[in-house]
């Protein structure tokens, strides 16, 4: 159990999460920070430590000596990035979107298959204490076969604030790969099921502060059931909108909150022929909340993501977001996109197969 050396890239707001996470973990060694952008300079040298470094680029680091490097950037330079330090064969661990095309992604695949370097994309919602819960109880069947589900979010995400990154701005579908990908990620995760084909629209909102589709509407088909996707970043209210709500044959899960409020009913089926027939809350079965301690939105579970790699180096365990598995996620965006521009249904075997 050797301390590991890395190496950041990129100090805006994803990579200054990351540094938190970083520093919490004593047996990662930090050996610098990379940034060509010079107004961050200052940033990163009040954070550094005695030891620990500043580089300008990815090429800077052909000499230096590290174990693993985190890609905080943007995705439209993630192919040239990686592609400078695959030969030094280390493991990157790449934000998503890996890349903003489907083809430059497997062409990436090929790159780092040639190579003794592993990409592991960041898909770190999953490790969140609600998404952990949402799939043990899945996988419990305590509520029977599934039968259908929606997933909601609508939000006012304004691109401008401090706290946010700006290269979502310009982008052609910001919601689907920014922000949906995550989602669809999620459901695959804890439903354990892969998805067959989608129908999906995508919209520009008139007044929205993107330039591209910041709106997404999907009908996504697994296996044995249907999921109704919406999701958007512009909205006429600045209360965000979250639920994912699963129905069962025996009972439902949802979830009210992207990172807490978790609950579950059991179906009583005699109680659907006495009472109210269009029962309100408290006529129908309980609803009961699901005691989870709450997550510190993007630190606690990039925190665990960290600790799950440091299980994968220690013992050689796949890590559940490797690239094959990215892949299959970013396959489905990919024939969301398909669709929106062909109106019609996409299967996603053609994708699955380009994967392996």
């Amino acid at each position: 159990m050797r301390n590991l050396k890395l190496i950041l890239v990129g100090f805006g707001v994803r990579g200054k999460q990351w540094l938190k996470a970083v520093r919490k973990i004593k047996r990662i060694q930090l050996v610098g920070i990379v940034e060509n952008d010079d107004k961050k300079f200052n940033d990163c040298k009040r954070v550094l430590k005695k030891g620990e470094q500043f580089f300008k680029s990815v090429e800077c680091l052909q000499n230096i000596e590290f174990d693993c490097i985190i890609l905080a950037t943007p995705p439209n330079v993630h192919f040239n990035q990686i592609k400078d330090i695959v030969s030094k064969n280390i493991d990157i661990i790449c934000e998503k979107p890996l890349t903003e095309s489907f083809k430059s992604s497997l062409k990436l695949k090929e790159i780092v298959n040639d190579s003794n370097s592993t990409v592991i994309v960041g898909m770190n919602f999953r490790y969140l204490n609600t998404s952990k819960e949402y799939k043990t109880l899945v996988d419990s069947e305590r509520f029977g076969p599934i039968g259908y589900s929606s997933f909601r979010y609508i939000r006012n995400r304004n691109p401008y604030r401090d706290d946010l990154n700006k290269y979502p701005i310009g982008m052609t579908q910001p919601m689907l790969l920014e922000q949906t990908i995550h989602h669809i990620d999620l459901m695959r995760y804890c439903y354990q099921s892969e998805i067959q084909d989608v129908t999906a629209q995508t919209w520009r909102v008139p007044w929205s502060s993107y330039e591209g589709d910041c709106s997404v509407s999907i009908l996504l088909n697994f296996k044995n059931f249907h999921v109704n996707y919406i999701g958007t970043w512009t909205s006429g209210w600045n209360k965000f909108s979250f639920e994912w709500r699963t129905d069962f044959q025996n009972g439902v899960i949802i979830q009210k909150d992207q990172f807490s409020d978790l609950n579950f009913a059991q179906l009583e089926s005699k109680l659907g022929l006495i009472g109210t027939n269009f029962k309100t809350e408290k006529d129908a079965e309980d609803l009961k909340q699901i005691k989870i301690s709450k997550d510190k939105s993007f630190e606690s579970d990039t925190y665990k993501y960290l600790q799950d790699y440091l299980n994968y180096k220690d013992t050689n365990t796949p890590m559940q977001t490797n690239l094959i598995d990215y892949l299959k996620s970013y396959a489905v965006i990919e024939a969301c996109i398909e669709s929106n521009k062909k109106r019609k249904t996409i299967n996603l075997e053609k994708y699955y197969r380009y994967i392996y």
